[in-house]
């Protein structure tokens, strides 16, 4: 009899004990305002926003870039592309051998044939070129509506030479290309897309060119004419890799700033300064969490940022 009294205790302690443990996980919807003495400020001003309620998580967005509630998704922002390099010639030889061009159809496989059948649009006279073996910078150039926005972009150098009996004798120059710079420019930043060239060009020549007279290094990228098979015209290409352009960047989900998480002491205020004029929608989400799930709540305040 005593152990069946003991077996009908533990059985109410476990019923008490489940039960406690199901208030322990039910969670609250959070309580949480948020307001600023003024709605307008200026450059530079300290905007100060109070809180009252006391949730486990408050996340902020300030609505500027890279920080705006409305872009958690992603942000498409427009954008130019810009294209610079410099030159210097090591030998100087036939002239009018260098061009640059772009491309927004080709398919991308990197054989004379392929590269041919492209539509590349000529940009070589938007550039400056050295004359001499000193090193000549070529100016940047907007290529942002030189080609047909699509998926990719594709820039060219191209580099043809005559048969040196049509040449007046005269073998290829000898063109060195260095510093080569693909930016993406936009409202927030300037995104630098080409690094070393033998890490996003490729060389591509026609059949009759000799070993190595079209080279790649981390450093530059060079172009000579054949040493020894000089009676034929020849055909070499340096084409980068695909840059996804569209007219667009895509920069991502905008983050918000973490003002209180789970555990840290209650939050009555927060500062923040704008720098930039405009009209804001200031964010905070609230919430309150445990293993099982949160719950959350969005207030919002419009500020106007004056000069």
């Amino acid at each position: 009899m005593k152990i069946k009294n003991n077996l009908i205790t533990i059985g109410l302690f476990s019923v008490l004990l489940i039960t406690s443990c199901g208030k322990e996980r039910l969670l609250e919807e959070p309580t949480f305002e948020v307001k600023t003495v003024a709605t307008n400020y200026k450059v530079g001003e300290r905007v100060n926003f109070s809180f009252s309620g006391n949730p486990d998580i408050i996340s902020f967005y300030s609505g500027e870039i890279g920080n705006n509630f409305d872009f958690l998704n992603g942000r498409l922002m427009p954008a130019t592309a810009k294209f610079s390099f410099y030159t210097s010639k090591l030998s100087t030889g036939q002239p009018d051998q260098l061009e640059v061009l772009v491309s927004s159809d080709f398919n991308g496989v990197y054989t004379l044939e392929n590269v041919q059948a492209a539509t590349w649009t000529p940009i070589t006279s938007s550039f400056s070129y050295a004359t001499s073996t000193a090193e000549v910078y070529s100016n940047e150039l907007d290529i942002s509506n030189v080609v047909t926005k699509k998926d990719n972009l594709y820039v060219g150098f191209r580099y043809k030479t005559k048969p040196r009996a049509q040449a007046s004798n005269l073998l290829g120059t000898r063109w060195r290309i260095t510093n080569l710079s693909f930016l993406l420019i936009s409202d927030a930043s300037t995104d630098q897309k080409a690094l070393a060239p033998n890490s996003f060009m490729n060389v591509v020549v026609s059949s009759n060119y000799e070993t190595n007279r079209v080279r790649l290094s981390s450093a530059y990228v060079e172009f000579n004419g054949n040493a020894t098979n000089t009676a034929e015209a020849t055909e070499g290409w340096l084409i980068t890799d695909p840059v996804m352009y569209n007219g667009f960047v895509d920069f991502g989900a905008d983050k918000s700033k973490q003002i209180k998480t789970v555990g840290t002491p209650s939050v009555s205020n927060f500062n923040h300064v704008y720098n930039q004029p405009g009209t804001y929608k200031a964010v905070f989400t609230a919430a309150n969490a445990n293993v099982d799930g949160s719950k959350q709540i969005k207030r919002e305040i419009t500020l106007n940022v004056t000069p």
